[in-house]
């Protein structure tokens, strides 16, 4: 993590002496220049640029000992439940794709509105499931939403039932803000 800083033109030492001992090849050369140590990222000493300091990695920012004590049994421990629907998401990728989602990774609402309608479902209760499974509202479906509109037509299909609510293990891990 460390690397020598580069020394400028106008401080290039003058070569040392050879040595002319074993004893001297050990002992630094007093005309020898040692680099300054300084951390990889870092500007150069005398650089002229100025950047604000290197984010730290989301290891470091944690507390390592948060895990220490009581967390063995305990509910609420901090370690998020895995996404109930991610195997159903690898299942539907392909479909997913199919409908030509954009670069960004999301399908227009005609097109989601097309897979939907393809499933056979009444347009009205697509209406109902839409609003629960586009948990941002912005009217596109990412796969995650496309994932959870799908599985909600499933519990439709076998209980002929719509949810008020999603059912928690439906929403993924980075939409749970938006939804509570």
């Amino acid at each position: 993590d460390y690397v020598s800083a580069p020394l400028g033109a106008h401080a290039a030492p003058s070569p040392p002496p050879a040595p002319s001992s074993p004893r001297q090849q050990q002992q630094p050369s007093a005309h020898s220049v040692q680099a300054p140590i300084i951390r990889r990222n870092a500007p150069a000493v005398g650089s002229s640029t100025t950047r604000g300091p290197s984010p730290l990695p989301p290891a470091a920012e944690a507390n390592p000992f948060d895990d220490d004590e009581d967390k063995e049994g305990k509910e609420g421990s901090g370690e998020e439940e895995p996404w109930a629907l991610a195997d159903k998401m690898m299942e539907l990728a392909p479909i997913f794709a199919s409908y030509a989602p954009s670069q960004d990774g999301f399908l227009s609402g005609s097109a989601a509105k097309k897979a939907l309608v393809e499933t056979g479902v009444d347009k009205k209760v697509l209406r109902e499931l839409w609003t629960l499974a586009d948990m941002d509202k912005d009217g596109l479906l990412d796969l995650e939403e496309f994932t959870v509109a799908m599985q909600l037509i499933d519990d439709v299909r076998a209980t002929s039932q719509v949810p008020d609510s999603l059912p928690a293990g439906y929403v993924p891990s980075g939409k749970r803000a938006m939804v509570a």
